[in-house]
């Protein structure tokens, strides 16, 4: 029950407050924000996270600080607010690498290139996407990894260089292959077989964009389902 989760948390928070205990305040005000973060609108999440935020940084708690703007981020991403996004990324992501935490800082990497890509700035989501593989390479982020390779592919693609798009989306397919990344695999074959049909190249991306259909039924994507369909009805004329 949503309601009875937000008046619980609001009362939680109340009691830490009037005992003068900034930590569980602090900790109530990110619940508020995960509630409201999947059953509110989404200008009422970034409100709790936004004090949340300031709370933080007043305790100078800058790892939850770090954490809580990525998920202020990530609302700001979801309305289209992609510039807002990559600021709270942007912050982040100093955040991460003052406290030494790589998976943290490799996230953000990404982030930051994907919102880039999203305000039509390839040029320097490039350059930010060569720098987050070398950083995954070297801490062994693999998932990451992946991930970055298929941002290469996406602003490829947007750029009109379907080959190397295609070149990108296989080398993200064989690490989430490598890595047992089913629901990536399924989304790579998906672009995989928007690029080969693009080329021309009909027979193989029917054959990819089936295999794409399998892993997205077995994996229960309901919008990878609706890419595929699309893509075949496409691919199909």
């Amino acid at each position: 029950n949503v309601t009875d989760a937000q008046a619980a948390w609001h009362n939680t928070r109340a009691l830490w407050k009037s005992a003068g205990r900034p930590q569980g305040e602090l900790e109530a005000l990110e619940g508020l924000g995960r509630v409201a973060r999947r059953h509110l609108p989404s200008s009422v999440a970034l409100r709790f996270f936004e004090e949340a935020i300031a709370l933080a940084t007043t305790l100078g708690d800058s790892q939850r600080a770090a954490r809580l703007r990525n998920s202020a981020g990530i609302i700001e991403w979801t309305r289209g607010r992609h510039e807002q996004a990559r600021a709270h990324f942007e912050q982040s992501l100093s955040l991460f690498e003052a406290h030494g935490d790589r998976a943290g800082a490799g996230q953000m990497m990404n982030s930051i290139a994907v919102s880039l890509l999203a305000l039509g700035r390839h040029g320097a989501a490039r350059e930010r996407l060569d720098h987050a593989l070398a950083h995954h390479r070297h801490t062994g982020q693999e998932q990451l990894e992946a991930h970055a390779l298929a941002a290469l592919g996406d602003a490829c693609w947007d750029s009109g260089e379907t080959s190397e798009a295609s070149a990108w989306y296989e080398r993200s397919l064989h690490t989430r292959q490598t890595i047992g990344d089913r629901r990536g695999e399924a989304w790579m074959l998906q672009r995989l077989a928007r690029a080969r049909a693009a080329a021309g190249d009909r027979d193989d991306a029917e054959g990819l964009l089936t295999r794409a259909i399998e892993l997205s039924t077995h994996c229960s994507d309901e919008e990878l389902m609706d890419a595929c369909d699309k893509l075949r009805r496409t691919i199909v004329g």
